[in-house]
């Protein structure tokens, strides 16, 4: 590990014990050693800048870590909202389709280090896009959003698809490392899947299977050579993307959708290799979708200007092994005349379901944790009262939230649009930090926030030792390319539909194709890119 990547615990346990040292005398009501204490001290600071009360993180963090063992995956994936007045192509639906994508390409690496999150600010001077990530905004993607916008503000009719080209150009740059990771997965799945089509002679299952009972006893065979083709473009990134982009809605992927349904033989290798072309066509879909939302909006980022916001130091948290048992957490959760049904019922789900619930609470105590990209935009906008574009309280971002993330704009007292959602739990979450011991009224809604939050992870728990039994989800936390709300299609199929003004959030005359420029005009914009 290296130094000054955390905070160090031993400083701030030092500063807390002088600062708390007669009100934790004063609530140890039995002497349970210097360990236990400095654990708590710790558990104060290093979670945050101001701290926060150990018995409210006791009370937080407990449930959660049960509930992560219940069942990691606490529900089906929740899509991104659309607009049940104006439909999928209002202002609203086009700002939030612009700020997603955008921030999906920051994203340049596998894994959620790069997580990326922007949210659109009204001001006098023009638009100002805030952007946050994980761990840090890195100078390259900085420097990949500015010149994005730079390119974006010159789009008209004559160049739409030259800037198309150039800001695809810089998007497969940036992402190249993710991209090749997509693909090392991509390539491992065709190979297994090929196996199963039995592409010399499908059996007739498959070609069922496939066709959905027609009579194209050929499709396993295409859907194979197709696979295969994917093989010989890998040498050409750009290609490779443009390739499973143009085939999102191709006859050959709705036969390895098909493929991919629960309760076909093999299926998750399907699965796999479904989601993984999605997401390789998926820098495509983002580059067409920022280039024809902005020529739908001429002026939406005059005078705009990039503001990249400081990620939160990771922080660990430690639980005290001897009290965070199944029976004392239940003990602490339930009143005292209904804990004793509720330890009966997480005992024998503990025993049916081979869960070894003490052992995994005792080596899960200690985790580190650290501010998702989301919920630092949502305490920038908060603390400063920012005004959001078009008043539409949205914060984009390039993965479905966590369950944590979206518990947590649930319990805000200000209602927030509510993002995608995973629905996975991770346990290195906590609420953003704050810095001014003197902010009691943030301090006061970070509090009841996470009580409201506690509230519905209990109720969960709850729910789930009722029914008795786990539920085990499987999916992505990425989409796979196809659940989009906001599909460049509809610009398509709307050219003669209405112009949207982003910041006032109205609708005006719509007089050009948004996406006037063709499949085979924009590859030869690339080409003479790529020759240059």
């Amino acid at each position: 590990m290296k130094k000054g990547k955390k905070r160090s615990l031993s400083k701030a346990s030092s500063r807390a014990s002088k600062r708390k040292a007669s009100s934790f005398g004063d609530k140890m009501t039995s002497p349970r050693s210097e360990r236990a204490a400095a654990i708590r001290r710790s558990l104060l600071v290093v979670m945050s800048a101001v701290d926060i009360d150990w018995k409210l993180l006791r009370r937080f963090y407990e449930p959660m870590l049960l509930l992560k063992l219940l069942d990691p995956v606490r529900g089906q994936r929740v899509d991104r909202p659309t607009d049940p007045e104006h439909g999928a192509l209002s202002s609203t639906e086009i700002r939030r389709a612009f700020v997603n994508k955008l921030a999906y390409l920051c994203d340049f690496k596998k894994g959620g280090d790069t997580s990326t999150a922007i949210a659109l600010q009204n001001s006098p001077q023009g638009v100002v896009i805030h952007c946050a990530a994980n761990d840090h905004v890195k100078p390259r993607v900085k420097d990949f959003i500015r010149e994005t916008l730079e390119l974006l503000v010159t789009v008209d009719d004559t160049n739409h698809a030259k800037v198309e080209a150039l800001i695809f150009k810089k998007a497969i740059s940036l992402s190249r490392n993710r991209l090749r990771t997509y693909w090392k997965r991509a390539d491992g799945m065709i190979r297994k899947c090929s196996k199963h089509l039995q592409c010399k002679a499908p059996s007739s299952s498959f070609t069922e299977m496939i066709a959905e009972k027609s009579t194209d006893s050929g499709t396993a065979l295409k859907l194979c050579s197709w696979l295969n083709e994917l093989q010989r473009t890998a040498e050409s990134m750009s290609s490779l993307v443009r390739k499973c982009y143009q085939a999102r809605n191709s006859r050959l992927l709705r036969a390895l959708d098909r493929l991919s349904a629960e309760g076909k033989p093999h299926c998750r290798a399907f699965q796999d290799l479904r989601h993984y072309i999605g997401r390789l066509g998926a820098h495509r879909m983002a580059t067409k979708t920022l280039v024809a939302a902005v020529a739908g909006a001429p002026g939406f980022l005059e005078g705009f200007s990039v503001q990249v916001e400081p990620s939160s130091p990771r922080a660990y948290c430690n639980l005290l092994p001897e009290d965070t048992t199944a029976s004392g957490i239940m003990g602490r959760m339930c009143p005292k005349d209904g804990a004793a049904s509720y330890r009966d019922a997480l005992k024998l789900m503990d025993s049916s379901y081979e869960l070894n619930l003490d052992v995994a609470l005792e080596e899960n105590c200690a985790f580190e944790t650290r501010v998702h990209a989301e919920l630092l935009l949502l305490d920038l906008f908060i603390r400063n009262k920012y005004e959001f574009a078009g008043e539409d309280r949205y914060i984009g971002c390039s993965k479905p939230a966590c369950y944590s993330c979206s518990q947590y704009f649930r319990a805000q007292i200000t209602s927030f649009t509510l993002p995608a959602c995973h629905n996975k739990l991770y346990l290195r979450w906590r609420p953003p930090d704050i810095f001014d011991e003197l902010d009691l009224e943030a301090i006061q809604r970070r509090n009841d926030t996470m009580n409201n939050m506690n509230v519905r992870i209990r109720e969960e728990i709850k729910e789930q030792l009722d029914r008795r039994t786990l539920t085990r989800h499987r999916q992505f936390d990425s989409t796979t390319g196809r659940s989009i709300a906001f599909d460049i299609e509809t610009f398509q199929n709307h050219s003669n539909d209405e112009h949207f003004d982003f910041n006032l959030g109205t609708r005006e005359s719509f007089v050009e194709d948004l996406e006037d420029a063709s499949e085979q005009r924009w590859e030869s914009s690339e080409e003479s890119l790529e020759e240059s």
